[in-house]
């Protein structure tokens, strides 16, 4: 049986200055609507998180997404404010949102019992520990996060 080579290559591109923006307040504007959305699903999460599967992303679309069979919706605020955008960020944006809600709930929950983020089951958290907070400075559009752009990574 012969080896095979695989080679790879790494290049590096050269941006302008006004790219970089654009892509900068892409990733601004993405993470304004996760916060947005994440706002929502907390309100809205003893109903959302028994949901699976896709369940709760279609649930929290419902709740300002408007379509022929569905004209009223409860935040028809929220569905201006993401215009027209592309129905593939708009799910990836929703699913962040839900997974940051229920991420956080997770981790609040384990800590209000007691219990050290991080660590080993069973394991008490420091007396004066810091509870979790609803973050949102790793979210990245779809295709950006360390992947393809290195914007905002820190």
């Amino acid at each position: 049986m012969a080896s095979q080579i695989i080679r790879t290559e790494s290049h590096a591109l050269a941006t302008s200055p006004e790219l970089r923006d654009d892509v900068e307040r892409t990733v601004a504007f993405y993470r304004r609507i996760v916060r947005l959305l994440a706002t929502v699903a907390m309100t809205h999460w003893p109903e959302l998180g028994p949901l699976r599967s896709q369940e709760p992303q279609m649930a929290l679309e419902a709740k300002f997404h408007a379509t022929a069979l569905r004209p009223a919706v409860r935040y028809p605020s929220l569905g201006a404010t993401l215009g027209k955008m592309p129905s593939y960020l708009r799910r990836a944006a929703l699913n962040a949102a839900i997974g940051a809600v229920s991420s956080f709930l997770s981790n609040y929950s384990n800590f209000v019992e007691g219990n050290a983020a991080g660590k080993k089951l069973g394991t008490k958290r420091d007396l004066g520990a810091r509870p979790p907070q609803l973050g949102f400075s790793n979210v990245f559009p779809p295709l950006y996060g360390g992947n393809m752009i290195l914007v905002g990574v820190k």
